[in-house]
């Protein structure tokens, strides 16, 4: 037999990242013998089977056919006559696709470092797509497994920071996927798992972004996609906020909650609460994050001026936060809405500094000369100032 290790490990070798995943597949071997080697199987139909010691996970080669609809439609196909090619084609993307031949099933020495690039088994293109910082599908297979899309967004979260972006090619199979309605057969909790290992990652707002850009998140999350259209503007701050907290390091819940003020309204009539619990029921998101982001949208307004309310008011936020005992939801609520802050002043300071500088010395009379050429610029900065200040944000 031999043994191979696969994905994320060889990728993130070549990156100069992290390995922080150790995957193996297995050719010319059979269950049988895995078994009497020590290896203990992993579920009753999938060839997948634990080191005795190190309890990394060894696959079969194995090929699969699409049988039904959904990620779950397939059959497996494992056989000692598998060859690594075959086993590498059924992977998502080239990045993901390439291996590295490894001195039998109890070696080890690669977890120190100990292999070299030039051995790199690399049948369809990833050390080429990863010089060219693309993000691209192996085959056509890709549309088999609607998954598909939601990880394609999530590595393009991860390595977005590296200048990778996906390819022209697998968008446009992205858009088959969506209207062959695989996307429809996504099932609840994996999306969550796909999207809570994005929100893990610095630059987290890419994943939605990426979800948006290709067309998907219409089917995937309709209740966020709905409100990124009812309000445009919230979308576009949410994003920048959610790379702001990730460079602040905060955690998944803080982060769900900026992806929360979607949600919020500025219209003090508008509730949108029911919207966003259908939003968190329809993905099943843990009951943390679901309570702090319905804080936040139930409570924008009071957090946001939280310096300056009344005392009954305050005592009415302490007292649904439970913060007389536990600080912790209001706490975490006031940072969410101070992030979010940051990011809309910063837009508007941004918004300001472009149009007020466009308004120079020929935007005024041409008889004005010395000062008042300095005083006619800034009445009209001023004015243009008042224009912004008076614009719905």
């Amino acid at each position: 037999m031999q043994v191979y290790l696969v994905g994320g490990a060889v990728r993130d070798y070549v990156l100069a990242r992290e390995v922080t995943e150790h995957d193996y597949v297995v050719v010319g071997a059979t269950p049988e013998q895995m078994l009497e080697l020590g290896f203990s199987q992993v579920g009753a139909d999938f060839p997948v089977f634990l080191h005795p010691k190190t309890h990394d996970e060894y696959a079969l080669a194995r090929t699969e056919r699409k049988s039904g609809n959904g990620y779950l439609g397939f059959k497996v196909h494992a056989d000692a006559a598998v060859t690594l090619e075959e086993d590498l084609a059924r992977r998502d993307l080239t990045i993901n696709a390439m291996a590295i031949e490894v001195n039998g099933l109890f070696d080890c020495s690669f977890k120190q470092g100990k292999f070299d690039a030039r051995d790199i088994i690399d049948p369809y293109g990833g050390l080429a797509d990863i010089q060219q910082k693309k993000l691209r599908h192996v085959s056509a297979a890709f549309t088999e497994d609607p998954v598909r899309v939601l990880r394609l967004a999530r590595f393009a979260s991860r390595y977005a920071p590296l200048g990778f972006t996906v390819d022209e090619s697998t968008t446009k199979l992205t858009s088959q996927i969506k209207a062959a309605g695989e996307l429809s057969h996504l099932v609840a909790e994996r999306v969550w798992s796909e999207t809570s290992k994005a929100l893990t990652q610095a630059w987290s707002d890419i994943y939605f972004d990426t979800l948006y850009q290709l067309n998907v998140l219409d089917v995937i999350m309709p209740k966020l996609y709905q409100a990124s259209n009812d309000n445009p503007s919230q979308w576009q701050l949410m994003l920048p906020a959610l790379r702001m907290a990730g460079e602040q390091q905060a955690d998944n819940v803080m982060k769900f909650a900026l992806v929360a003020t979607c949600f919020k309204s500025d219209q003090p009539y508008h509730n949108r609460t029911c919207e966003y619990l259908e939003f968190c029921q329809g993905l099943k998101v843990p009951k943390n994050a679901e309570r702090l982001g319905l804080f936040i949208v139930e409570h924008f307004d009071a957090l946001k001026n939280f310096d300056h309310l009344t005392a009954d008011r305050l005592f009415e936020l302490l007292r649904l936060s439970n913060s007389l005992k536990d600080t912790s939801l209001l706490g975490q609520a006031l940072k969410v809405v101070h992030l979010y802050q940051q990011v809309k002043q910063t837009a508007l300071l941004t918004t300001i500094k472009t149009q007020l500088t466009q308004i120079s010395a020929k935007n005024v009379a041409s008889e004005l000369t010395g000062k008042q050429i300095g005083e006619a610029i800034d009445k009209l900065r001023l004015q243009k100032l008042e224009e912004i200040l008076n614009q719905p944000r």
